[in-house]
């Protein structure tokens, strides 16, 4: 049967993707459940709609990003978290914690899919992280202090 997923479905699909999955999957779990919906020629055209949408946002945030690019190679962010005598952090930084800061600290909206992070950072120090596109990307500083107890 031919769905249109209305949410990402871990290891199946992302939103708006058209795929065949089986009938009783389709029927009992993803439809009852709001993740997809069943693919007719009208909701086909919509989901071609909302495609080409998402397509041209992702278009204009990395233009965006583009821009600030400068910025954020020579930007320094500066956490403060709490670590054993080793240096080993209690709780890991990560991607959504860099978003946050970057955001917050420098005024410039950074998308998880713009840090290219492998795992979260888990020691103090200083950190080249790599920010931008898959065709252009920039290191930004993180540095990583021990909170004063």
């Amino acid at each position: 049967m031919k769905v249109i997923f209305l949410e990402d479905v871990a290891k199946v699909a992302r939103k708006y993707d058209v795929k065949k999955v089986a009938n009783g999957y389709a029927r009992n779990f993803l439809v009852p459940n709001n993740l997809a919906r069943i693919a007719d020629k009208q909701s086909e055209k919509f989901i071609a709609e909302m495609t080409a949408k998402r397509e041209a946002e992702k278009l204009a945030r990395e233009a965006e990003l583009q821009k600030m690019l400068g910025s954020l190679s020579e930007a320094r962010i500066t956490f403060t978290a709490k670590a054993d005598k080793s240096g080993s952090l209690f709780a890991g930084i990560s991607k959504e914690d860099i978003s946050e800061k970057v955001e917050k600290d420098l005024n410039i909206p950074l998308h998880l899919e713009n840090i290219f992070l492998d795992k979260p950072i888990k020691t103090l120090g200083t950190f080249d992280i790599e920010v931008g596109t898959e065709e252009n990307r920039v290191e930004m500083k993180v540095e990583v202090e021990r909170e004063s107890e």
